[in-house]
């Protein structure tokens, strides 16, 4: 057996089970690593990225993929830090396009209702995953210096009212998300488009961020965002 291999490594155990395929596998450890098989426990859901699914290799039960797929899933989350830029139609003074949608904390919200402010409008995939919670807090902190501007920031996802007003909950936001159910505003606004994750193409909301002037017309867009850095930029642009 290659010396490389029987080196021990944080998404295997020290013990190689079988060899299936020409591929050497190793038994899974989930105390050591959460499972790239797993979207939700690897921190991957919804449209962030696509769920991987489960390769059952009968009969071994706590057989899972081999250390190369490991290695390679966890290379592609650094790699998606910052996601490939979405091609936007809209650009700096256009007209931003205007909505009426529910919003968290119950009724609606319209991008009319606050004319003569300066409106931040962030895009992201989903709530409550990594990237989208480390963006949303970001905001929340920045929150209140934003305000100061006479700022106005809403969130966009196409999750439910009911789902944002868990987000919104579980991490004290102080802003309100709007709820996109049906993809007119990430469609309007031209953030819903093709992704890939580990080559796999999927459709999905891309991270974009709008900055709306008082007089209804877009001033800035961040095609690409770092989420914890981004509300720290959105704040230095408003001056």
């Amino acid at each position: 057996m290659d010396s490389a291999v029987k080196r021990p490594t944080r998404f295997c155990s020290r013990t190689p089970t079988t060899v299936r395929g020409g591929c050497l596998r190793h038994e899974f450890d989930a105390r050591r690593a959460p499972s790239p098989l797993k979207g939700e426990r690897a921190g991957v859901r919804g449209e962030e990225a696509p769920i991987l699914q489960r390769v059952s290799v009968a009969p071994v039960v706590s057989e899972f993929l081999c250390f190369e797929f490991c290695a390679a899933y966890v290379c592609a989350r650094k790699r998606n830090t910052m996601a490939q830029a979405a091609e936007l139609k809209l650009k700096a003074g256009d007209k931003a396009p205007v909505f009426t949608a529910a919003a968290s904390g119950g009724g609606t919200v319209s991008l009319a209702d606050f004319k003569g402010r300066p409106v931040v409008l962030y895009f992201y995939p989903r709530d409550d995953t990594p990237g989208c919670t480390k963006e949303a807090c970001a905001f929340r902190d920045q929150f209140a210096a934003i305000q100061a501007k006479g700022a106005v920031v809403l969130g966009v996802s196409t999750d439910s009212a009911k789902t944002h007003d868990k987000f919104v909950n579980k991490f004290k936001l102080p802003f309100q998300l709007v709820a996109d159910e049906d993809r007119r505003i990430v469609e309007a606004y031209g953030v819903w488009g093709q992704k890939s994750f580990l080559g796999r193409k999927y459709m999905g909301t891309h991270r974009v961020t709008f900055l709306i002037g008082p007089d209804g017309r877009i001033q800035k867009i961040w095609p690409t965002v770092k989420p914890v850095e981004h509300a720290a930029e959105v704040l230095a642009t408003l001056g």
